[in-house]
């Protein structure tokens, strides 16, 4: 069975390093691929989502990708790391298209 918690503060969300492009310069209509620095300091499994512009992606590694724009803009790029208790830490990247 899974454990009770009383105060869900004392279970530790996974820590966000950074995150960063790594497939060039990101360009309407082209999957953009990202690169999540993040680690869980009780040393879960970590699974990665990015979301922003449907559908959001999901990933088992910290390379996740970014579906592509419609449209040439500034957009807000939401990154989330969940760990295997399912707390979500999150964190937001401006890109511009």
């Amino acid at each position: 069975g899974a454990e009770k918690v009383a105060d869900v503060g004392l279970i530790p969300a996974p820590i966000i390093k950074s995150v960063e492009i790594i497939s060039g310069s990101p360009q309407v209509g082209k999957l953009t691929t990202l690169k999540v620095d993040a680690v869980d300091p009780s040393g879960q499994r970590l699974t990665f989502r990015c979301l922003g512009a449907p559908p959001s992606t999901t990933s088992e590694t910290s390379i996740v990708s970014f579906p592509p724009i419609k449209f040439a803009g500034l957009h807000k790029i939401k990154i989330w790391v969940m760990n295997e208790d399912r707390i979500v830490s999150s964190v937001e990247k401006e890109v511009s298209f």
